[in-house]
C-alpha cells in the first residue's frame, strides 16, 4: 500500500502520467469523493485501474468505515498494488492517518 496527496486541479493529468507508469501492475485506488469523481473521468479508459470512493473529505466516521472494509475486500482481490488518498489529519482523521502511515510502504506522487 502507497499513500498520495490529493492532486491540485491542474496536476490530475500528471498523476494519471504517473499512473500509466505502473500499467503491468493491477491498481486500486481509494480516493474522497472529490477527488474520485475527477479521477473517474481521466481512468476510465484504464482497465488495469479500479477506484473506490471513500465518502466526503470531511466525514471521518465514513471514512473510516469504508477504508477499512475496503481494505478488507482488497486484500481477496489480488492487487500489486493500492493507493490510498491522504486525508486531514485532524480528530478521527488523524487516528486514520497515524495507521495508515504505520501501514504504507511510502508516499507518492
Amino acid at each position: 500500500m502507497k499513500l498520495f496527496n490529493k492532486p491540485e486541479d491542474n496536476r490530475f493529468d500528471k498523476f494519471k502520467e504517473n499512473l500509466k507508469k505502473m500499467t503491468e501492475e493491477k491498481i486500486a485506488i481509494l480516493a474522497t469523493k472529490d477527488t474520485a469523481q475527477k479521477l473517474e473521468k481521466r481512468l476510465k479508459k484504464e482497465k488495469n485501474i479500479d477506484l473506490f470512493v471513500l465518502g466526503s473529505g470531511d466525514n471521518f466516521k465514513k471514512i473510516a468505515f469504508k477504508l477499512f472494509d475496503d481494505l478488507r475486500t482488497l486484500d481477496d482481490r489480488e492487487y500489486d498494488l493500492i493507493l490510498v488518498e491522504i486525508i486531514k489529519e485532524k480528530g478521527l482523521g488523524e487516528a486514520i492517518m497515524n495507521r495508515l502511515y504505520k501501514a504504507a510502504q511510502e508516499t507518492i506522487f
